[in-house]
């Protein structure tokens, strides 16, 4: 078994460091001045969190463009809002503001119509800051954030997706989140200075970083690399309403449960509901891997 685990672990470390070797030749844009960052949202570019964010970018030097829906587009995972060849997404650039774009779409046509047709010579994608948490299995998979991020990823550029944690009982006016932006923003701004000065390779191919920052969060707080979650400290679940009036249908309503099981928290939200700042590393690769079948088709046949 010792044998086994050996020979295990060093298939590992074989594999890392071949995935190390093909990542594509990044400089390091250790000097944010040489740092091209496309930033994006599921909010709409005049949002709190990405408005922060785009000021601090800039502050301290790097060169930012600017691309989001033009509408609040929260929740909206990867979804698209054209599917047919022919139809068209209209975007333009904020005649005040060169450098911000507003894209009449989704986050995912956002990032891509920003990697493809608007900015040149990306070095890094950023989505947020989101101001409402992104946490576990189903808080991810449809955050807006996470999808424009992941998107990015698939494209083949080094993306980061950074939330920022919500207090129910401040709702709706969160003061905590509100004050703890500007701190965010710098850690984003720390955070992309240690990625990029060991160019990227945390963030092999095909892997994105999903970051949630605590509420409240002065830039001291400890940060953890972390798993998903089982669940969110907030759930969205649906109630049976009765039959609706006017239609006859039946009606589901939507509403909020807040779980307390420590084995379903274990993880990235547990993390932030201790204070500490999560680093989830995701794959956009949603393939199970079979050993040594991982890069070629494997047959399959229904027996009788």
């Amino acid at each position: 078994m010792a044998k086994i685990g050996t020979y295990v672990l060093c298939g590992l470390v074989l594999a890392w460091s071949a995935a190390v070797q093909a990542l594509p030749k990044r400089h390091s844009c250790s000097v944010p001045a040489d740092c091209h960052v496309l930033l994006t949202t599921d909010d709409t570019v005049d949002a709190p969190g990405v408005s922060v964010l785009y000021q601090t970018l800039l502050a301290a030097g790097y060169q930012v463009t600017l691309v989001g829906p033009a509408q609040d587009s929260s929740q909206t995972s990867g979804s698209l809002s054209v599917i047919t060849p022919g139809e068209t997404v209209l975007y333009s650039e904020d005649p005040d503001n060169l450098g911000i774009w507003s894209v009449e779409g989704t986050p995912v046509e956002a990032v891509t119509i920003g990697l493809t047709l608007i900015a040149e010579d990306v070095d890094v994608v950023v989505a947020g800051i989101n101001i409402g948490q992104n946490l576990g299995k189903s808080g991810v998979l449809s955050s807006g954030t996470v999808g424009a991020a992941l998107r990015a990823t698939n494209l083949g550029f080094p993306a980061i997706a950074v939330s920022i944690a919500v207090l129910p009982e401040e709702n709706p006016t969160f003061p905590s989140t509100v004050q703890s932006l500007q701190p965010g923003a710098e850690f984003v701004i720390h955070l992309l200075k240690y990625l990029a000065a060991r160019r990227f390779r945390l963030l092999l191919p095909g892997t994105l970083m999903n970051v949630n920052l605590p509420a409240p969060f002065d830039g001291q707080n400890r940060a953890v690399f972390t798993r998903l979650a089982e669940k969110s400290n907030f759930e969205f679940v649906y109630a049976a309403g009765g039959e609706d009036d006017e239609s006859g249908k039946q009606k589901a309503v939507l509403g909020v449960t807040f779980p307390e099981d420590e084995e379903e928290l274990a993880g990235d939200t547990e993390a932030i509901n201790n204070g500490l700042v999560s680093l989830s590393l995701l794959s956009s690769d949603l393939s199970i891997v079979w050993g040594p079948h991982r890069h070629r088709t494997r047959p399959f046949r229904l027996g009788k």
